[in-house]
């Protein structure tokens, strides 16, 4: 497929960091994961953000790899969970702090929105076609280039933000590669 730079820029995410929780928090690990009301820890707010976060940058790449037959679909997919995940991360809060971090998750959302509902028509008509002049690969190009240096400066700061608030509540992340 013709998105290079950004299937490279996937690799960048490897950051992503799920929270094994904090040591004076050990007592409320509640089985089967449930979180009871009144319990939201930092980790569970860690935890929520980054799940959300791992599965709109999976159907991102899902999009990305797309071919000719399912494009359009999986990009409704996509556009479809972001809608559900964007109206999640605003009912979702954590009472001493934490806006920082869901902000910077919020605005990546945010552009995956406006580059899939707005910016990605042109790429996907020239896809749909299956064969393309130079010109149009260029635009291929062009939007692949822009689309991962502004995603790599998004999730630069969604790691900043989440180191910030994970030593603030002396929160254990765990590598989450995928």
């Amino acid at each position: 497929m013709i998105i290079n730079k950004r299937i490279s820029a996937a690799f960048i995410v490897g950051f992503l960091m799920i929270s094994c929780g904090n040591d004076a928090e050990t007592d409320d690990i509640i089985e089967n994961n449930d979180i009871v009301e009144g319990n939201y820890t930092p980790a569970d707010f860690n935890n929520d953000l980054m799940t959300m976060l791992e599965g709109s940058i999976a159907l991102v790449d899902d999009v990305f790899t797309s071919d000719s037959s399912d494009i359009s679909e999986s990009k409704e997919n996509l556009l479809f969970e972001l809608s559900i995940y964007k109206s999640r991360i605003k009912e979702i809060e954590f009472e001493e702090g934490g806006d920082a971090f869901k902000n910077s998750v919020a605005n990546l959302l945010d552009f995956y929105e406006d580059q899939f509902a707005n910016k990605f028509a042109p790429v996907e008509t020239i896809l749909l076609k299956g064969d393309w002049t130079d010109e149009e690969d260029q635009v291929l190009v062009d939007f692949d280039n822009s689309f991962a240096d502004e995603e790599g400066i998004l999730i630069t700061n969604v790691e900043r933000e989440q180191l910030a608030f994970s030593e603030a509540y002396s929160i254990q992340l765990v590598d989450r590669t995928f």
